[in-house]
């Protein structure tokens, strides 16, 4: 699946690990995700296959979205999770350098 962005940029999204792919969560979640992963980090006694559903039920409990950066020019686009509609927020920077994701 591709993304065409307006400046005439390509936003693939193939697979995870991309440079202009991140997940994001909203700030009213981050507390309780913090203590979910905290309680996680405590399970010692629990068998792998245990500790490994938990971690999937953390992260299924949370919201996280999609969001992916045209490296062309810095538009942001966000995928709703409940419709799946695809919000772009334009850049007001001509050309882009860099990623807001990553470092590389």
């Amino acid at each position: 699946m591709y993304i065409n962005c307006k400046c005439g940029g390509k936003i693939y999204d193939i697979t995870d690990g991309h440079r202009d792919k991140a997940r994001w969560l909203p700030d009213k979640d981050w507390d309780n995700f913090i203590w979910a992963l905290d309680s996680l980090s405590k399970m010692k006694d629990e068998t792998d296959e245990e500790r490994d559903r938990a971690v999937f039920n953390v992260l299924k409990k949370f919201k996280f979205q999609t969001m992916h950066q045209c490296e062309s020019c810095g538009s942001i686009f966000i995928f709703n999770k409940g419709d799946n509609k695809l919000n772009i927020f334009e850049s007001n920077v001509k050309e882009n350098s860099s990623t807001i994701f990553s470092d590389e």
